[in-house]
């Protein structure tokens, strides 16, 4: 069973920020690296030290970072941690 995905009114202002495109591509990430197992380290999703306002680390591409934390079957995107310059620089998706 998927987690559901929540996300903070950070992320969203973030997300409000990002060309259509760059959202798309956040988005599907999310959902890959959130929905399932979302409390499993993986080479894109890294487990943080102890502070209050993520468990995880989520590497979207490039220099952008998602902040999250798993709890009972729903996993939260926090706030973002991408620039404008590094939301430019986010990967492309195949064939598009």
């Amino acid at each position: 069973m998927p987690y559901r995905i929540q996300y903070s009114p950070d992320a969203e202002d973030h997300l409000r920020g990002l060309t259509a495109r760059q959202r798309s591509i956040v988005l599907d990430t999310i959902d890959r690296q959130l929905a399932h197992q979302p409390t499993v380290e993986t080479g894109n999703r890294k487990p943080m030290r102890q502070n209050p306002l993520a468990a995880w680390e989520v590497r979207l591409g490039g220099d952008a970072r998602l902040l999250s934390r798993a709890r009972g079957r729903a996993s939260r995107a926090g706030a973002g941690g991408w620039s404008e310059a590094a939301a430019s620089r986010l990967p492309r998706r195949k064939g598009g």
